[in-house]
This record gives structure tokens, C-alpha cells and sequence, in this order.
């Protein structure tokens, strides 16, 4: 994963998928189900047989599994990596946006504390 630019934290947010167990199907001590195999394939934009490398054709009516070649192979992981990229674009993008929101509502919430503290009317003074 990491040859194509993915990371586990950005993939375990965007399918919802705990980053503990991203990283143990990718050190093969656990098997995804088939709900992550479907999250995972739905981020990669695969199937779940182009996803466990394993693509499908239809001859006379009867599944045949076939490997895919080495140019296939290519293929997939050049549009994984432009994927990953568009896809960490986004995030950071999107974190850029929630910091800057972050920073307006802290302000926002200094100017309203200030606002009340001038309007906020004085009590008379006693003698």
C-alpha cells in the first residue's frame, strides 16, 4: 500500500475501517469480510476480484479464473496511485478547510465574548 502512496489512517477513515484492522490484513494475520472487502473495493474503485487480483470472463457459460498480466497489472496500480493521490489531495483539502473553521469559530466566539463584556451594562456604584 504504501508504494502507492495510500496510508492506513486516510483509508481506515474513508471506509470506516478500524486502521488496527487494515494492518492486520496487510500482515495477513486476519482476513477481511466481506463487508471491508467491499468498503475497501468501493475506496479503490475495483471489484472485489480485481481487489484480491483475480479478474472474471464469462466462455460458455462457465466462470474461469484468470491471472492478470503483468501490463494489467501496471495498469491498475498507475490508476491506485493516481486514485491515492486525488484522494490525499482531497483530504488535505478538506482538513485545510476544518482548521480554517476551527480558527473562524475561535474568533467568533473571542469577538461574541467581547461584544457581550462592552454591551453588558454597568451596575451602579453605591455610596
Amino acid at each position: 500500500m504504501k508504494a502507492q502512496g495510500v496510508k492506513q489512517k486516510p483509508l481506515a477513515e474513508a471506509t470506516g475501517i478500524s486502521q488496527a484492522a487494515i494492518n492486520n490484513y496487510l500482515n495477513q494475520d486476519r482476513i477481511p469480510g466481506v463487508d471491508e472487502l467491499c468498503k475497501l473495493a468501493d475506496f479503490f474503485n475495483l471489484t472485489a476480484d480485481e481487489l484480491l487480483g483475480r479478474s472474471l470472463s464469462r466462455q460458455g457459460g462457465v466462470m474461469l479464473r484468470q491471472t492478470p498480466s503483468p501490463k494489467e497489472v501496471a495498469r491498475l496500480r498507475g490508476q491506485l496511485r493516481a486514485l491515492a493521490e486525488t484522494f490525499q489531495k482531497q483530504l488535505d483539502q478538506i482538513y485545510g478547510t476544518l482548521d480554517e473553521l476551527d480558527a473562524d469559530q475561535e474568533v467568533d466566539a473571542a469577538a461574541s465574548a467581547m461584544l457581550k463584556k462592552a454591551t453588558k451594562p454597568e451596575s451602579p456604584t453605591r455610596y
